[in-house]
């Protein structure tokens, strides 16, 4: 560990019956008798308990990275904690209490959308004060108390912006929690509104979030607030973008009506004038009791357009308005849905103004040109149009400025009272200049030329220059992959540069951060003694630990380039002693912290099967000494046992390991160390047995069983428990090791009611039902109903798993008439199309045909509502295609046969009109092939003229008379085209039986793919259905039907 990190331990006082305590008593639990330690034994329990008697001072104590306790437990949602520790009078100062990333437990309740804890944090400063005068008398007093508590203390709150000058509104309004926007935003409206004004530091308002995140009823709230409708139609940002101009690039419809909808309320904003002069107010009066007070006529509708027009056409920085931004979003996107989203955008802003299609931006490309490059014909079209037809006259200036200044005197949003300076609105962000290093500094720095940078003027000195990704002259040195470090501890002893050890680039990457993803292990430890040794405030030297914008410390750096750099083993040793010095060395418990991908240290090291890695971290900090404090060892329990915050389960990590060969070892080292982690629920709530059954991992499963029998009766979010999932992903060998162990659980039911052959039914896992089925011990599950009376028969008709259905029939076990709640047979559900015949769909059904399975007496059937889908109109419109596609087919094949019949392979005979190979075997077969094909084309064509009546149950019979002969019909036409390519070369005889060898190839697999189309409909004996079973069982697999 840092030296840093001792000196603080030791200054904490000892105290009995600590956390550690709880959880080496809880891990010898674990060990011991896992079956004994039960439920009751609540750790969060003792951590309430112990944290109620603990002194203020300790409280504050905080993780590498300046969180606090208070931060932990908000971000986890443990609500009990915080109260626990706001109940404590004298650690109220914890509410303002920043961390490495500038967020107040506010910030991180609200990023994580606990709602609760939000309440709890912006609530506490007022009772804290109600409690210090509880001998107010009057109402009014109380009152008054209230207001100024929540302007003074809580409004602190809301106003505290993070190292990104963010909000906790814009962090809430950016990770889409719109309950705790909402009710911050409540707040504003009964205290102060002014802070929904406060801009984040990229000039983007509360209304463009709104806007870009999709919050409708955020963005109709504000909209119908007649003092904030105006701002919020008129705000830009530090791009000159609107909110219209945001909810537009973002593909939002709905949102980018409502604001078009309310826009002649423009005209209030700028409307009202000043009395000495005619310059626009900033806001209109501000008068509770005044109500809304419209300034102009708005039953005038063309005076109403105008206004509609100015705001489509105001233009942000880049000449851009909304009608340029959702053409150009909708030609980048990829996603079809997404470019149906800006398709519509797009045409209701040209519906609304077609003048806006002739503006150009500063790329001098007008909308109609965007169109026309991305050959969008559609909207070409409707451009065209709207502009030939459109009677909107051309307004110029003079006309547009008796009625409506314009847009760009907006002036900026007016700086707060005295009693919120910090709520000062950030002017618009020009172009940030792009930084540059002296190009002779850079030069020596690449050479190493420490001579030369001691040389330069400290008062006039280019050391303070930056590269464009602002790197400095340390970040460059430290980036060397070489073993010499001289360079940057020369750097180190020149003062100007010293404070580089804590500077970051543009992304946010520390020296250390560089030198750790170099691998430079002299460098990395020249940096974190030199940071140990010299800094004088810990928290400046803990902030070497911060992590980058992809939220890596240097060691998820170290680890990450250790696992990428494929077979070399000299750059893996390189890294695995950058890594092993980082583990040693940096703050306690810093490798359970996840980046932004969830993925901790620890947990990167189990996916990559390092079990070096994983022993050392885990070992480093197996279970805390009875020296520290509970607020240490508390921190330390919720980070171990949640992953802070969301982090991704190591179990899991160890159990999906690249190193199959160490996989078991690392699973068993990682629950040697941390027992309870086999029982924890991440993302879909799945524990590690679920998880590892689920991939099938055999040994896991045996292991984590033998460890912890109890999980296998854990269910996951959807209800399913590890044998469901077993099932669900086809895992013979994990479900027969399961019931071989307790045969009861193929009694457990998910949440839909469906045992373990419902789902492998359900998801088409033919082995496994085949399993199944031949298993004693399962016999009640064959028939067995769900909760809408489904068995697993019905199931996989429904889902069309064709393989599944004709194992289930082949069962006698299996009722092939029994009914759901729907009064639904398996058939039913088979011919219930959702895809006009999809051959998984016809194979299904040709499966329970050849079954003999009937459909459920019209009398007791009732009508699927999701048959309903389709219209009758739209069914007779599918088959008619179907049919008319046949016809073709069948007139093409008459036209072929008839040609041929006058052609005949080697001409005719003298005058008689004789053909030429009449004697012939093959002329023969030719003569006949042809002859059946002819006329089978013809009975084709008749019968689907039949068809075309627009009746379906005529339609159906004539499918089923055509399909089989049309089948017949092409195998003659084939055979009579090998026929008579034999008998034109039977003189060159390798040619002539390649041939025919070629020719019953393929006729034998066309054979195989109209077979089940000629066959019975319903065999009566068993010769019949084996027959059947072969050419069906190809078909399945051609089709992919078993997938």
């Amino acid at each position: 560990m840092a030296s840093t990190s001792k000196e603080k331990v030791s200054s904490v006082p000892k105290e009995d019956g600590s956390i550690a305590e709880m959880k080496t008593q809880h891990n010898d639990a674990m060990q011991d008798d896992p079956e004994s330690y039960k439920a009751d034994k609540d750790p969060i329990d003792f951590i309430l308990q112990k944290l109620r008697h603990t002194k203020c001072s300790l409280l504050l104590e905080r993780t590498f990275d300046s969180n606090t306790l208070l931060h932990v437990a908000a971000s986890l949602g443990h609500d009990q904690i915080v109260e626990a520790i706001l109940s404590i009078q004298q650690c109220q100062e914890l509410l303002t209490a920043k961390n490495s990333s500038g967020d107040l437990p506010l910030h991180v309740a609200a990023n994580a959308g606990h709602l609760p804890i939000v309440v709890k944090l912006l609530n506490r400063p007022l009772q804290h004060f109600k409690a210090q005068n509880s001998d107010a008398a009057t109402a009014e007093h109380s009152a008054m108390v209230d207001f100024v508590v929540m302007s003074h203390q809580c409004y602190e709150l809301l106003i505290a912006k993070n190292s990104n000058g963010d909000l906790p509104l814009h962090v809430a309004a950016n990770a889409g929690h719109f309950s705790i926007v909402r009710h911050l935003v409540m707040l504003s409206d009964e205290y102060h509104r002014e802070f929904l004004r406060v801009q984040k530091s990229n000039g983007d308002h509360l209304h463009h979030l709104a806007a870009n995140a999709g919050l409708s009823s955020l963005v109709q709230h504000f909209i119908m607030l007649p003092h904030q409708c105006q701002e919020h139609l008129m705000v830009q940002n530090s791009n000159g973008d609107l909110p219209l101009h945001v909810a537009a690039n973002a593909g939002h419809l709905s949102i980018v009506q409502h604001l078009v909808k309310f826009s002649y309320r423009c005209q209030e904003f700028l409307t009202p004038k000043n009395s000495g002069d005619n310059t626009p107010l900033p806001y209109p009066p501000v008068d509770a009791n005044a109500g809304y007070q419209p300034s102009v006529d708005l039953s005038d509708q063309k005076l109403q357009d105008r206004y509609t027009s100015k705001l489509l056409r105001v233009k942000n920085k880049e000449g851009n308005t909304p009608l340029h931004l959702a053409l150009i979003k909708k030609y980048e996107e990829e996603d079809l849905n997404l470019k149906t989203e800006y398709h519509e955008v797009a045409k209701f802003l040209i519906e609304k103004d077609p003048d806006a299609c002739t503006d150009l931006n500063e790329a001098n490309k007008d909308p109609l040109d965007l169109a026309i490059k991305a050959q969008d014909k559609e909207l070409q079209q409707l451009m065209s149009n709207h502009l030939g037809f459109s009677k909107a006259p051309a307004w110029g200036d003079a006309e547009m400025d008796s009625i409506i200044p314009e847009l760009d005197s907006i002036i900026p949003i007016p700086v707060l009272d005295s009693i919120i300076p910090e709520l000062e609105r950030v002017p618009h962000k020009k172009k940030d200049k792009v930084e540059s290093m002296d190009p002779k500094l850079y030069e020596a720095v690449q050479r190493k030329d420490i001579d030369f940078i001691k040389a330069q003027d400290p008062e006039h000195s280019a050391l303070s220059d930056k590269t464009p990704e602002l790197n400095s002259i340390l970040h460059l040195a430290a980036a060397s992959s070489d073993d010499d470090h001289q360079f940057v501890k020369a750097i180190l002893e020149i003062q100007l540069l010293q404070k580089s050890v804590t500077e970051k680039n543009s992304n946010d990457d520390l020296p250390l951060h560089v030198a750790a993803r170099a691998g430079n292990i002299k460098i990395v430890k020249l940096l974190v003694e030199w940071s140990n040794g010299q800094l004088q405030d810990h928290s400046t030297c803990g902030s070497q630990w911060e992590k980058n914008m992809e939220g890596n410390t240097p060691l998820h750096l170290a680890l990450i380039n250790k696992f990428q750099v494929g077979r070399s083993l000299a750059l893996k040793a390189r890294y695995n002693e950058v890594a092993r010095f980082l583990v040693k060395n940096g703050p306690e418990g810093c490798f359970y912290y996840p980046n932004k991908e969830r993925e901790s240290p620890l947990y990167l090291a189990a996916e990559a099967g390092d079990e070096e890695l994983v022993k050392l971290m885990i070992d480093t900090v197996p279970l805390l000494p009875y020296g520290k404090s509970n607020v240490q060892a508390a921190i330390y329990y919720l980070m171990t046992i949640t992953n802070l915050p969301y982090g991704k389960s190591i179990v899991h990590a160890a159990i999906d390991s690249s190193n199959t060969a160490r996989k078991k070892d690392i699973l068993s080292t990682v629950l040697t160390k941390l027992p309870h982690l086999i029982k924890e629920q991440v993302d879909t709530e799945m524990t590690p047995l679920s998880y590892a059954s689920s991939i099938g991992y055999f040994d896991g499963v045996q292991y984590l069983f033998g460890k912890s029998p109890d999980c296998a009766y854990k269910s996951d979010e959807d209800g399913f428990f590890p044998i469901h999932i077993a099932s669900k992903k086809g895992n013979v060998q994990v479900i027969e090791f399961f019931l071989k162990k307790n045969l009861d659980m193929s009694e457990l039911l998910d949440r839909e009611g469906r045992n373990i052959l419902h789902v492998a039914a359900m998801w088409g896992k033919a082995k496994m039902v085949a399993y199944m089925l031949k298993r004693n011990g399962l016999e009640r599950l064959i028939n067995g109903k769900d909760k809408k009376g489904n068995t697993p028969l019905h199931l996989a008709s429904k889902k069309k798993h064709p393989l599944v259905v004709y194992i289930l029939t082949w069962d006698k076990r299996v009722n092939l008439r029994s009914l759901n709640i729907l009064n639904m047979t398996a058939f039913d559900m088979a011919l219930d199309y959702k895809d006009i015949f999809a051959y998984r769909e016809l194979l299904t059904s040709l499966a329970l045909i050849y079954a003999g399975a009937r459909r459920a007496p019209p009398s007791v059937r009732r009508k699927n509502p999701q048959s309903l889908k389709l219209k009758k109109s739209d069914l007779l419109d599918e088959y008619k295609d179907f049919s008319s596609t046949l016809v073709v087919v069948a007139t093409l094949v008459i036209t072929v046969t008839f040609a041929a019949a006058f052609t005949m392979p080697g001409g005719y005979n003298g005058s008689g009109g004789a053909a030429t190979f009449l004697e012939k075997h093959m002329f023969h077969l030719f003569t006949i092939c042809n002859s059946i094909a002819m006329f089978s084309a013809v009975t084709v064509v008749v019968a689907l003229i039949w068809a075309q009546q627009r009746d379906l149950g005529l339609f159906l019979s004539a499918s089923q008379f055509s399909v089989p002969r049309l089948g017949l019909t092409l195998t003659m036409v084939s055979i009579a085209f090998m026929a008579s390519n034999y008998l034109v070369l039977r003189n060159l005889h390798w040619l002539a039986y390649l041939v025919l060898i070629i020719g019953s190839f393929f006729i034998l697999a066309l054979s195989i793919l109209f077979i089940p189309l000629f066959l019975p409909r319903s065999p009566q004996n068993l010769i019949a259905r084996y027959i059947i079973y072969f050419p069906f069982y190809l078909l399945v697999k051609a089709s992919r039907s078993d997938a």
